[in-house]
């Protein structure tokens, strides 16, 4: 009996230790996604701004705000 409770015992914390690394690993590409995006855009939204306004548009410091 405490043989097949401590067997599923270790089943389980496998488990969670595989979502909590899986979560965690979710959670550093969100992070990532959402601080490499606005570095993307930047090149073809300043080739657009400056094709529409016939100026010599650059972004200094692209930033991503979400309220």
């Amino acid at each position: 009996m405490s043989k097949k409770l401590l067997s599923h015992s270790v089943k389980i914390l496998k488990l969670g230790t595989w979502i909590g690394g899986i979560l965690a690993a979710l959670v550093v590409l969100v992070v990532a996604v959402v601080m490499i995006f606005p570095v993307l855009i930047q090149g073809p939204l300043e080739a657009q701004l400056s094709e529409l306004s016939d100026l010599d548009v650059k972004i200094s410091k692209p930033i991503l705000i979400l309220r």
